[in-house]
C-alpha cells in the first residue's frame, strides 16, 4: 500500500491524508477530478476511471456537503469486469471551498475540496 501511495503524491497525496485514511488490504485510494449526478470521475497512480457511491455510504450522509466533489480523496473497491469503482469512504478535507445552497435551503454546496491556491475571475 505504501508504494501505491508514493505514486499518488503526483496528483496531491501527502503525510496530512496519509495520516486520515484508513484502508483495508482490498482497498483503492483516488482522487475526484469530476463530478456528474449520480456518477464521479476518479484518477488513480495509474488511471481515469468512473465510480459510484456506494448505497451505505448515501443512506448515512444526506447533506449535499457530506458528498465527494472535486479535490477529495476517497477510499473505494475497483470492480475488476467493468473498471467500475464504488466509493465507500470520503478521507477528511483539508481545505473546502462552498458556497450556501441556492433557495431557502440551509445548506452549503460544495464547489471544491483540498486546494491551496483559487484565483476568482468575475467581470
Amino acid at each position: 500500500m505504501e508504494s501505491q501511495h508514493n505514486l499518488l503524491r503526483a496528483l496531491g497525496w501527502d503525510d496530512w491524508f496519509e495520516s486520515r485514511a484508513t484502508c483495508g488490504p482490498d482497498d483503492a485510494i483516488a482522487r475526484v477530478t469530476a463530478v456528474e449526478r449520480h456518477q464521479l470521475l476518479l484518477a488513480d497512480q495509474a488511471e481515469t476511471f468512473r465510480a459510484k457511491l456506494a448505497g451505505r455510504y448515501v443512506y448515512r450522509h444526506t447533506l449535499s456537503h457530506e458528498m465527494p466533489c472535486v479535490g477529495d480523496w476517497v477510499i473505494l473497491e475497483k470492480q475488476a469486469g467493468d473498471g467500475l469503482g464504488v466509493i465507500h469512504t470520503l478521507i477528511e478535507r483539508r481545505t473546502a471551498l462552498r458556497r450556501k445552497s441556492a433557495g431557502s435551503a440551509v445548506d452549503d454546496q460544495m464547489i471544491a475540496a483540498n486546494v491551496d491556491v483559487v484565483v476568482i475571475v468575475q467581470s
